[in-house]
């Protein structure tokens, strides 16, 4: 009996205190890049009047995911057997942290730092939570579920935007890309010999006596519009290096083209987790978007990942059934869908008003010729950017494909 007593004080004793338990967790810096550093900040807090004891907290984090531990004294690793019994799934790492002692209405901070590995989303959703008793013999736990979302963009490399820019400059359609606006002056300078006069503010040389020339703001009356194929990457023959680093030169040329206040916009395919979209230049917080867009996107699946039975070489089959089968397995294999990207064509269409040239990044530029996107766009001025060396033979073909090593 007294054995029994004190093995239910010491279940309602961890019970307590485990409801007494309140966890948040926020990232410092929720958008990263490759090889960047961010902290978790974990506020741990004992709510209750009675004393924790023996607490500890885990997030587990996954082993292929776009984040890992950055520092030892933070985490540890998990072997197989204790993934399949504590988590259920794959998860590579667990951050965790072990305290003692936590008095009632006391607080505590925690900051185990990340490093950004890969392009991609992590969502760290579960806390396990476990505390015990004062005589050691239980532990008690639970999952304290808060998501907390950690963005790593495609990684920021060199490019040229010379090619995008050379191309409106010097395009017979309509106006040019970039001039000054008269009616926007964000500044002046002092006057040079050079200066047309037209350019001087004259109010100032009247009340103040200075020679100073106004500065406009540049306004963009045509634009580059870039669309981006990633279903062309979708075979087993490529490799997913392919993927990236055109996603990597994407996202650079186009922040680049920001930086230069050149009007750009994309149209994004559907992905495994996000529908088609058109960006254009105008439209708010559209470099944010498409970084959070380029950052998620997941080639499509297009087979069938399910286990099935082989029965070809089962015992007490006849040839023909064997045969028979054969041929149900091949034509299945014909019938798994080819890789097309998916656009809001329609919508593209009714914006290309102001659009001076697109830009097509594709994997192979010999196959854009059946390609019902680039079909509608025919009359507008196209330009393919492969990232496969593309070895047309046509003069005029060649002229609207380019290597994308030229950028």
């Amino acid at each position: 009996l007294f054995l029994i007593l004190i093995g239910l004080v010491a279940q309602i004793y961890s019970h307590l205190t485990l409801r007494s338990i309140e966890v948040s967790v926020e990232c410092e810096q929720r958008v990263v890049f490759p090889g960047e550093r961010m902290r978790l900040c974990c506020r741990i807090r004992n709510t209750g009047k009675l004393p924790i004891l023996n607490f500890m907290i885990r997030i587990p984090i996954s082993r292929y995911g776009p984040v890992a531990p950055a520092d030892e004294a933070d985490y540890r690793s998990l072997s197989e057997i204790s993934k399949a019994r504590m988590y259920s799934e794959q998860m590579g790492f667990v951050l965790e942290k072990r305290v003692p002692y936590i008095r009632g209405g006391e607080s505590l901070n925690w900051e185990p730092r990340l490093r950004a590995v890969k392009r991609g989303e992590t969502v760290l959703e579960d806390r396990f939570l476990y505390c015990g008793d004062p005589f050691g013999l239980i532990h008690t736990s639970k999952n304290s579920r808060q998501n907390c979302r950690i963005l790593v963009c495609a990684q920021i490399v060199p490019v040229r935007v010379e090619p995008f820019l050379h191309n409106l400059k010097f395009s017979s359609q309509g106006a040019k890309s970039i001039h000054e606006d008269v009616t926007l002056i964000k500044g002046n300078r002092p006057y040079q010999l050079f200066d047309p006069v037209k350019s001087i503010n004259w109010k100032l040389l009247a009340s103040q006596d200075k020679w100073v020339v106004n500065l406009y703001d540049p306004v963009c009356t045509k634009q580059v519009h870039l669309i981006f194929d990633g279903e062309s990457y979708n075979r087993k023959e490529i490799p997913k290096a392919a993927l990236e680093n055109t996603l990597r030169i994407l996202f650079s040329v186009i922040f680049r083209l920001y930086e230069k206040g050149m009007g750009c916009g994309i149209s994004l395919p559907k992905s495994r987790a996000c529908a088609p979209r058109n960006l254009m230049f105008r439209d708010p917080q559209a470099l944010s978007v498409i970084a959070e867009y380029l950052a998620k996107y997941q080639i499509l699946d297009l087979e069938d990942k399910t286990e099935e039975k082989h029965t070809i070489l089962q015992e007490r089959s006849s040839l023909s059934s064997a045969i028979i089968r054969a041929r149900e397995e091949k034509e299945k294999a014909r019938a798994i869908p080819k890789s097309r990207s998916l656009f809001r064509v329609k919508d593209l269409l009714e914006k290309n008003g102001n659009i001076g040239e697109y830009f097509y990044f594709t994997y192979d530029g010999a196959r854009f010729l059946d390609n019902k996107m680039l079909v509608a766009l025919a009359h507008e001025k196209v330009t393919i950017v492969s990232y496969k060396r593309y070895g047309g033979d046509d003069p005029a073909r060649r002229g609207r494909a380019i290597h994308i090593s030229e950028i």
